[in-house]
């Protein structure tokens, strides 16, 4: 079977002088030929390049023009690849259609999206399935509804004009656009792994992160926070945080969703023992002096099931699974950090801190893992101890907190 796809100028002349430019395929096999056009623009006769098969430069929209007349039969050539690479009949009426694709002829970008964001839900990685469902979102927003395109069609260019789209309809932030591009690259190393491609359109393109200062408490801020005399929601959230920080820097929402049930005591020491909400690993924490007395505190003044006071209200539904609660879960965490986080900024008032410390929850993890740099000359220790699934993570995580110290070190060096 053989298939021949060109761009031509039909004969057919409208009313205003111009002829169609036509996306023509002939498909040749053993029944004999079947034939499909499909109009991609209109132009005079005297601005077509039969030889080139592209629109002359004389014509004032050329370039746009060519680059649409390009891509459409790049779009079709690699729809002939697909269905020959599958062994799959080919249909010229699917060839020069536009960039809807026929997706049970090929697995579809989206669809394959799709298909991973439900795999993370289904292993309870509700949180990750909902970041990921975003990025998915924007993906179909730039695609056209009801549209699709081919796995394999989605190339360098491809994700290149996806981004400058990302660029042109909110996305200002680097560090957005880096998280949207990473997610790309997680469903293309998916694919390989699954077989459904054999190579990564993102292994040569690179979307930097934009570093920002990571701000973080000095052991005397951290002493002096303690020490504040603080009451109600505002203590609560400076001992929220100190715990967060006791706890080897867990995340906030791993704190807000501590359990009385995770608490445990052997003899005179006290632990915490439970499973990260991100990762699902789990944490086992022997408590200091300091963090057992805060411990012992809400144990005795919290009502329900929750160790510390933020979600005391909430009770879960005898009628949902595991996975329904969490989803019902994950919203009112999200609100509770929000207060937490603005609690902070009061208290780092109250406790006159320096203006660039915007504090919030994640400073603690910050603040431990800078101290524990300090003190920890076994890295691989801190990584576990952060929860880090690759050491990689734990070095870039405290190069990027060292490096925000560089100047304040320098200055030794003209004392």
């Amino acid at each position: 079977m053989s298939v021949s796809l060109k761009l031509m100028l039909h004969a057919k002349k409208y009313a205003d002088g111009t002829n169609p430019i036509m996306l023509r395929c002939i498909v040749t096999g053993p029944s004999g030929k079947s034939f499909k056009a499909r109009m991609l623009y209109k132009v005079k006769p005297m601005y077509w390049d039969k030889k080139k098969s592209e629109v002359k430069s004389s014509y004032p929209l050329y370039i746009s023009i060519n680059k649409k007349l390009t891509t459409a039969l790049n779009n079709a050539k690699q729809r002939v690849f697909d269905l020959q690479r599958q062994g799959l009949p080919i249909d010229p009426d699917e060839i020069v259609q536009s960039n809807e694709v026929v997706v049970s002829k090929g697995v579809g970008f989206l669809d394959h999206a799709r298909a991973y964001v439900a795999k993370c839900d289904q292993k309870g990685l509700i949180h990750t399935a909902e970041k990921y469902g975003g990025h998915v979102s924007k993906l179909a927003e730039y695609i056209g509804a009801g549209k699709d395109v081919l796995l394999t069609a989605v190339d360098e260019n491809w994700l290149l004009g996806w981004s400058a789209w990302l660029k042109d309809n909110g996305t200002r932030s680097a560090n957005t656009l880096h998280r949207r591009m990473a997610f790309i690259n997680t469903l293309f190393r998916d694919a390989i792994r699954r077989g459904l491609v054999s190579t990564n359109p993102m292994a040569f393109l690179e979307f930097k992160e934009q570093r920002v200062r990571k701000p973080k408490l000095t052991l005397e801020q951290l002493n002096t926070l303690e020490a504040l005399p603080l009451e109600g929601r505002e203590a609560d959230a400076r001992n929220t945080f100190l715990l967060q920080f006791f706890a080897y820097g867990t995340r906030i929402s791993d704190a807000l969703t501590w359990k009385k049930s995770d608490v445990r005591q052997d003899g005179p020491v006290w632990y915490l023992h439970y499973t990260s909400m991100k990762t699902k690993d789990l944490i086992d924490v022997r408590l200091n002096d300091r963090a057992a007395a805060l411990v012992k505190h809400y144990l005795d003044t919290v009502p329900g099931p929750y160790l510390l006071p933020w979600l005391a209200s909430y009770e879960r539904l005898p009628s949902h699974s595991d996975t329904e609660d969490l989803k019902r879960l994950l919203p009112l965490v999200e609100s509770k950090t929000t207060m937490v986080n603005w609690l902070l900024k009061k208290v780092a008032k109250k406790a006159e801190f320096p203006e660039h410390i915007k504090l919030t929850s994640h400073i603690a993890r910050h603040t431990f893992a800078t101290l524990a740099d300090a003190k920890v000359s076994d890295k691989r220790k801190i990584s576990a101890a952060l929860g880090h699934s690759k050491f990689a993570t734990t070095e870039a995580y405290l190069s990027e907190l060292r490096q925000s110290d560089v100047n304040d070190a320098m200055d030794a060096v003209f004392d």
